[in-house]
């Protein structure tokens, strides 16, 4: 005799119907509040004041003084000096001694935000903009908004000889005749122009007429043909723009300066201590800017060149005059800026503080309320079946929050490690790669996990029918998955599925959810025909990759157990039991085997699993319908059926919320209320809720309709109704011939004396 099972703890009422909102309203509070310190920061000024200076041989000479930030500094061959203001709307222009400033309505924008920069040619002035590209021609501006495709991105642009060149990111080249512009898409060797992460392409133009592009390497335009340019001691790696100076083009990558002629031939190398972002030269000198640093060199050797004395320490760009003199934009970093360090700080870090805290919050929370759902499930589990199954207990020592974040959090630093190690390897690894090394540590790690032996339970079957040694379902499931991240992320190697890059994100939400809805939909459809092996195949289908898993095995066990196969049902959903790793998941397959066991008349066994299902899951009412119909089978104490039926739907009636926890109860809830009545011997009752029944019952599931029918003879035989329950078993025995229902109603047919035919 098995042992008897120790009872089950007193329930504990659910804390919340929501145990997860209050966290939730937390953390979007917190967010908002960070999005909106965020843009107040993003309102604050950056910056106080940006000067434009000019070194002649007696100094450096204050020349004009703004308000916000300048960027670019270029003068022309008769020395007029312009000035970029990107986020001010225009230009400033300094002509003799007169200083003028064009807005964003001067240049026929809208906006006035200048991301591309701007080049000199001749007099004439050419920007790159978010609306299209800036003309200047000495006299008036026009703004060309055909230049581009793709408005709102950020061009690089240059030009020459009355013509100009502009590409955007996605390598779409625009060039400027004269008269009109054309576009086309750039093809170079080896570029993709759909990474993003490779940086913006540069575009730069020597003395000349050289054209030249700066984007995974050194282009330079040989007639109609682009050409590589490679250094011989080693290939370029991110090396980006910092300028050009009459036949050189100049060239900051990995802590060296470099340099290249025009005709694309002769390459020099200059190590420097710091980063270098503008070059300048009058053909006997040449100047090189660093943030707070300006660099001299006539040929033989850099010295460090004295900055203006004040405030304006630090150096936005420099330019060289037709006269030799050098131009310089100054910052200033903003004096309110140091009285604001306080505030800045603490509305910068306090949100993000408390998000980080309120993220903490959240874990420990949810790991609490996993300990407890783990406890619940163990006990259900135990008091079902008479003991905890050693898969169960192994799952839910893999299922630790702290160890999956740990095995997350792995998996991404090493992703991320190992593609430094490869770049620096081989420069040209995509960054795609750290998501296939992040994907291959977390498979390591599931695939360790799951090869534990698993232990033998007594109650296994022997032979062809036993468990298998080893769970491979976690490895398979999480091989799949990594196979479709890594077939979205590079989604432009199909060319099937190319219309859906740049929404990557969306699919891998999506997919598991239409995969989900897929499955479920594939297996209801026949299982409403009453097709239970075509149910069976769209689980074996949908399941491929873990056929063994608890999903698998629960909805297997509930189509063996509508389709009448009892033993077997058995079998599959005591196995589920071991597998289940939510509360819901497990009071579902612990209802369905309390079914299971009804059917088998192992009606003590049947009675302790509804318990258990509903210990597993509080708040559940579906273990109701077992337990009324387990008390009605055995045709005693219907008061207390009659109570676990009016449990069904709770005190309020059938509900929405109640459709949600013990799907469509209405049916159940009048036919199981109709049998109750009719054994307590209240018939007047009966046929109503027999005709609600019906009315509730989908006409689309042919199990439905015939449970409906078997309770509805069932209840009219308690009656004595004898000719209406007989009608009643036998439109359920046409309906459902072969299933759970139908058997029965067979049954009851031979018990009254009457065989279907």
């Amino acid at each position: 005799m098995p042992p008897t099972p120790p009872p089950l703890p007193k329930p504990e009422p659910p804390a919340s119907r929501h145990p997860m909102l209050a966290p939730a309203v937390a953390i979007a509070v917190i967010l908002a509040a960070n999005i909106v310190s965020f843009k107040y920061l993003r309102s604050m000024p950056d910056t106080g004041e940006c000067a434009v200076f000019h070194r002649t041989e007696g100094g450096w000479e204050r020349m004009w003084t703004a308000p916000g930030l300048l960027d670019e500094i270029h003068v022309s061959g008769r020395g007029t000096v312009w000035v970029l203001a990107p986020f001010n709307g225009g230009f400033v222009r300094l002509a003799g001694a007169q200083w003028r400033s064009y807005t964003a309505a001067d240049l026929g924008m809208k906006t006035g935000y200048l991301a591309g920069g701007f080049v000199l040619d001749g007099e004439d002035v050419w920007a790159a903009t978010h609306e299209g590209v800036v003309h200047w021609d000495g006299q008036r501006w026009r703004c060309y908004r055909e230049a581009f495709r793709t408005p709102g991105t950020e061009h690089s642009i240059a030009a020459g000889g009355g013509r100009a060149w502009a590409i955007d990111p996605s390598g779409s080249l625009s060039q400027f005749d004269g008269t009109r512009w054309t576009t086309w898409r750039l093809e170079l060797p080896g570029v993709s122009w759909d990474r993003a992460d490779r940086g913006r392409p540069k575009l730069a133009r020597t003395a000349d007429g050289s054209l030249f592009l700066v984007r995974d390497g050194v282009w330079r335009l040989d007639g109609s043909k682009w050409v590589a340019l490679t250094p011989e001691s080693q290939p370029l790696r991110g090396a980006w723009l910092v300028g050009t100076t009459g036949d050189r083009v100049w060239l900051w990558e990995q802590g060296k300066l470099r340099s290249v002629s025009a005709n694309g031939k002769t390459w020099s190398e200059y190590p420097l201590p710091s980063a270098v972002y503008a070059v300048a030269s009058d053909g006997r000198r040449t100047w090189l800017a660093a943030w707070n640093t300006i660099l001299q060199s006539d040929g033989a050797a850099w010295r460090t060149l004295p900055l203006p004395g004040g405030r304006f320490k630090n150096v936005v760009a420099i330019d060289v005059g037709p006269d030799g003199g050098l131009w310089m934009v100054g910052l200033d970093p903003n004096p309110a800026l140091r009285q604001q360090w306080y505030w800045r700080v603490a509305i910068a870090w306090l949100p993000l503080i408390a998000l980080i805290a309120a993220l903490v919050w959240l874990a420990r929370r949810s790991s609490r309320l996993r300990r407890r759902e783990q406890e619940r499930i163990r006990q259900a589990v135990q008091h079902a079946t008479g003991e905890v199954p050693y898969e169960l207990e192994q799952a839910q020592r893999q299922s630790q929050p702290w160890l999956a974040g740990l095995a997350l959090g792995g998996a991404i630093v090493g992703g991320i490690v190992g593609y430094s190690l490869l770049h620096h390897r081989w420069p040209k690894t995509p960054a795609w790669t750290i998501v296939v090394i992040a994907l291959a540590i977390h498979l390591a790690f599931t695939f360790q996990q799951s090869l534990a032996k698993r232990k033998p339970s007594p109650s296994d079957p022997i032979g062809p029918g036993a468990p298998p040694r080893y769970d491979w379902g976690k490895t398979a499931k999480a091989l799949v998955a990594a196979l479709v991240i890594l077939l979205v992320v590079n989604l432009e190697w199909v060319p099937v599925l190319r219309f859906l890059q740049g929404y990557w994100l969306v699919v891998l939400f999506l997919a598991p959810v239409g995969y989900r809805a897929l499955a479920i939909r594939a297996m209801y459809s026949p299982l409403r025909r009453a097709d239970y092996d075509g149910a069976l195949r769209a689980i074996r289908l949908y399941h491929f990759y873990s056929p063994g898993g608890g999903v698998a095995l629960r909805q297997s066990g509930a189509v063996l157990l509508v389709a009448g196969r009892h033993r077997e049902a058995e079998e599959v959903l005591r196995r589920a039991a071991a597998r289940q790793a939510t509360g819901l998941e497990q009071a579902g397959t612990l209802d369905y085997l309390g079914n299971v066991l009804m059917e088998q008349s192992r009606y003590d066994e049947a009675m302790r699993s509804f318990q258990a299902a509903r210990h597993a899951a509080p708040g559940s009412r579906r273990p109701y319908r077992g337990m009324a119909e387990t008390l009605l089978r055995q045709g005693k104490n219907p008061e207390q059926a009659l109570e676990y039926v009016e449990g069904i739907v709770g005190s309020s009636g059938p509900s929405a919320r109640g459709r949600l926890l013990s799907d469509r109860v209405q049916d159940d809830y009048w036919a199981l209320k109709a049998w109750a009545l009719g054994q307590l011997g209240r018939s007047a009752e009966v046929a109503p809720a027999i005709e609600k029944a019906l009315k509730a019952t989908s006409r689309k599931s042919r199990p439905d309709l015939a449970a409906t029918y078997y309770r509805a003879g069932m209840a009219m035989e308690a009656v004595g109704n004898a000719s209406a329950a007989r009608d009643y078993f036998k439109r359920a025995v046409e309906l459902d011939p072969t299933g759970r229902r139908g058997t029965l109603a067979q049954a009851a047919l031979r018990q009254t004396g009457i065989r279907s035919k």
